[in-house]
């Protein structure tokens, strides 16, 4: 009997040490920030927005913000810390809704903390869509605060093989500063884009699973309601440039009248509040117009998003109640007169 008993507690003792041991070094390594910053000396690669985006906004220092979709991952934040004199981080989710930035904003704004700014950018479509959908399938012990489910991550193989063992074998790190870039892995330029691109199919109506009636919902779900919470923070909110074949493919599903009744409705109801100011940078004509600024018809170079940071730190291309309806009238005609024939058979 005694035997077996050792043999028992041999047997426990071999399958938990092991265990312990995953679970402790993951915890000193914590490559998702789930409990404290990156340590001194250590490797992290940051490329994975879902389950790295909650450890960073609880754990690193900063005092800005970049939030939405993949239009803002190539933003490199030491741009926006050399013209304004902030520490930045990233928070973007590839195809943000708006629920996607209700979600990580809960998470920011549980401590309290100065955030001076706060760069949002809008994909419209996103807004247009039904109410409550998320981009993805959250990992919610990485988003709450109960640590009873914490076991998910410190037992997790897919975190501790390729992120904890995996980063100190290839001594990989990422730079705060280019989390999340993906422009490096893209083929930019006119032929790539055609060579992606199939002519769209034409509709008689507009898709009714986009409309005005979800945007405001969204609006004052999502959005307003962390506005309202952050008077002292600055929200730079900017409609990012698609190409013109982004556009074209909504004329021919006669969805480009009601994406841009979307844009003035969001500057409309934005402006009534003190803390936002509006950036338009859809109907900068020099970018969207030349496909060689870009990856697919909405995916735009590196370059671009280094311009537009400056733009945004600069406040060049806001908008005002004065102004915005002008600006999106133009670009509507803009749109609706372009010869989009011409424009996909210039030669590559």
């Amino acid at each position: 009997m005694k035997n077996q008993k050792t043999k028992l507690i041999l047997l426990l003792t071999a399958c938990l040490v092991p265990l312990l041991l995953v679970s402790i070094t993951t915890y000193i390594v914590d490559p998702f920030f789930v409990y404290h910053k990156p340590i001194s000396g250590g490797y992290y690669v940051i490329d994975n927005q879902l389950e790295q985006n909650p450890g960073i906004a609880r754990h690193f220092d900063y005092d800005s913000i970049i939030l939405g979709s993949s239009m803002t991952t190539n933003f490199d934040t030491l741009l926006f810390d050399n013209q304004l004199g902030t520490q930045t981080v990233k928070l973007s989710y590839n195809a943000a809704f708006p629920g996607d930035i209700d979600k990580i904003m809960n998470v920011v704004l549980e401590d309290p903390k100065e955030i001076n700014h706060i760069f949002l950018c809008i994909d419209i479509a996103n807004y247009l869509y039904y109410p409550n959908t998320l981009s993805f399938v959250y990992p919610e012990h990485l988003y709450d605060q109960n640590p009873l489910n914490d076991l998910n991550y410190l037992l997790n193989k897919d975190v501790f093989i390729p992120y904890v063992i995996g980063n100190y074998v290839k001594k990989e790190n990422t730079p705060i500063n280019e989390a999340y870039w993906h422009w490096q892995y893209m083929y930019y330029g006119r032929q790539y884009v055609l060579k992606r691109y199939s002519a769209p199919e034409y509709k008689d109506t507009a898709n009714p699973d986009y409309n005005l009636e979800h945007l405001k919902t969204n609006l004052e779900q999502c959005i307003l309601p962390h506005i309202e919470a952050t008077p002292k923070t600055q929200w730079h909110v900017f409609f990012p440039p698609y190409s013109m074949l982004y556009w074209y493919d909504n004329l021919a599903t006669k969805d480009a009248k009601t994406r841009i009744d979307g844009m003035a409705y969001v500057t409309e109801r934005l402006l009534t509040y003190d803390n936002v100011d509006i950036h338009y940078f859809q109907d900068m004509e020099e970018w969207i117009c030349n496909l060689d600024n870009y990856a697919d018809i909405t995916h735009f170079s590196k370059q671009i998003s280094d311009e537009i940071t400056t733009r945004l730190c600069s406040e060049t291309n806001v908008v005002t109640s004065d102004t915005y309806m002008n600006r999106l009238d133009a670009f509507e005609e803009f749109v609706y007169s372009f010869d989009y024939d011409t424009f996909l058979s210039q030669p590559q």
